[in-house]
């Protein structure tokens, strides 16, 4: 009896082992079955991403991410989820998604690409101070990647709606130095320029009162400044003057150097770049003469002495444009008649067609006059090597436009 009920134990153990075994088996069987159903789903939606179909993973998504939370892929789909429902305008939403996938994913490369996708959503929610430390982030976790000059550029008009004037300028000379052949490069040298000119504007201003007899070319003449420089720093919408009236006049001095082979007009101060201007320069048998000149006279809306004869201001065949500063220097006459000036043919800004003047665009040569003084220097060089920008602390030492006031007597 003892032998049989051993066997007949032994068989039951053998059997009990079978059916476990044949359950591993099943259930492991099962689990790879399950996840390779969840990596072709997965795949799928690598698919749909790579193929911009941000509808359907921002309706789908969700739910996968729900379902399988401990799915090895769920990092990326809180990318994908993220990337999806921000360019379907869903800010919020995808914001929620960015910081998912911020808490999951580690490598630089991603979240660099995280923290400028945190950015845009915060600024577009109006959060301004998270958008800017977003940004920073993303420009931080990896400097040369290829998030940060849009990055830099946001960071430095977030500053400016922020009235950081000096974050402002940093961030777009940063974005300028680091990556000057950048599309984004063009948008924040106009941005800062504009930012500098109106700093330079009012750093280098003095408070006038306006005396019986005053105009505003007397004043300009008295200070080596330009009507227009006086009424853009005094917001004046108009040239009659008041005695008594209260003026800010500004004296920056500039230079105006010309980089041939780049084809940019570098208005300067203090020999930083201020602003910079595209340009349309001499043709090969007419090329546009180099060394050091001076601003000899200034034209509004100047005639074209032709070789057919006078073209008048206003003829779509008077090349010069709306405005004109004639230039000489020891060795070139003002008689050689080189200048810089407008154009009616804006295509040719860019490319060597002139007959060795400088030629730039109508609203870009009226800004340029309104800022510069006969007498101002002008530099031309075939390349200009050396290129920095100006930044505000490099004119602290320069008077306030509150600081001083003169026309008493």
């Amino acid at each position: 009896m003892n032998g049989r009920s051993g066997l007949s134990s032994a068989r039951i153990t053998l059997f009990v082992i079978f059916i476990l075994i044949i359950s591993i088996v099943g259930v492991y069987a099962f689990v790879r079955s399950s996840n390779a159903r969840i990596s072709r789903q997965f795949q799928h939606y690598e698919s749909l991403f790579s193929q911009r179909e941000y509808g359907l993973l921002a309706e789908e998504l969700p739910g996968f991410i729900e379902k399988h939370p401990k799915f090895e892929g769920i990092p990326k789909a809180y990318f994908y989820l993220a990337v999806s429902l921000q360019e379907r305008g869903d800010y919020r939403r995808a914001l929620d998604a960015w910081q998912n996938a911020l808490r999951l994913n580690r490598g630089r490369d991603i979240l660099h690409r995280i923290y400028y996708g945190m950015g845009i959503c915060h600024e577009k929610l109006n959060q301004i101070d998270r958008a800017v430390e977003s940004f920073s982030n993303c420009f931080k976790v990896l400097p040369d990647g290829p998030f940060s000059p849009k990055a830099l550029y946001n960071l430095g008009l977030l500053y400016g709606k922020k009235g950081n004037l000096s974050k402002a300028v940093e961030s777009f000379k940063m974005l300028l130095e680091k990556f000057p052949n950048d599309p984004q490069a063009r948008d924040a040298a106009d941005t800062l320029g504009d930012l500098n000119l109106k700093y330079i504007l009012k750093m280098t201003s003095i408070q006038y009162e306006v005396r019986r007899g005053d105009s505003l070319k007397l004043i300009a003449r008295k200070f080596n400044s330009t009507p227009e420089m006086i009424m853009k720093a005094s917001r004046l919408k108009s040239h009659l003057l008041r005695v008594g009236q209260t003026l800010n006049v500004p004296r920056p001095k500039f230079t105006l150097e010309v980089d041939l082979s780049d084809r940019l007009l570098l208005l300067k101060y203090k020999g930083f770049v201020v602003k910079t201007y595209p340009i349309g320069i001499g043709a090969p048998e007419t090329p546009t003469p180099t060394g050091d000149f001076r601003i000899r006279n200034k034209i509004v809306n100047p005639t074209w002495f032709s070789p057919d004869g006078p073209i008048p201001p206003g003829d779509p065949n008077n090349l010069l444009g709306t405005r004109w500063l004639g230039i000489s220097s020891q060795k070139i006459s003002l008689s050689k008649g080189y200048g810089i000036h407008g154009t009616t043919e804006p295509e040719t800004i860019g490319r060597a067609l002139s007959d060795g003047c400088i030629r730039m665009l109508n609203e870009d040569v009226e800004e340029i006059f309104d800022l510069v003084t006969v007498g101002t220097p002008v530099i031309i060089r075939d390349k200009v090597e050396r290129r920095i920008w100006f930044t505000p602390t490099q004119g602290r030492r320069d008077k306030d436009v509150s600081s001083i006031r003169t026309g008493q007597g």
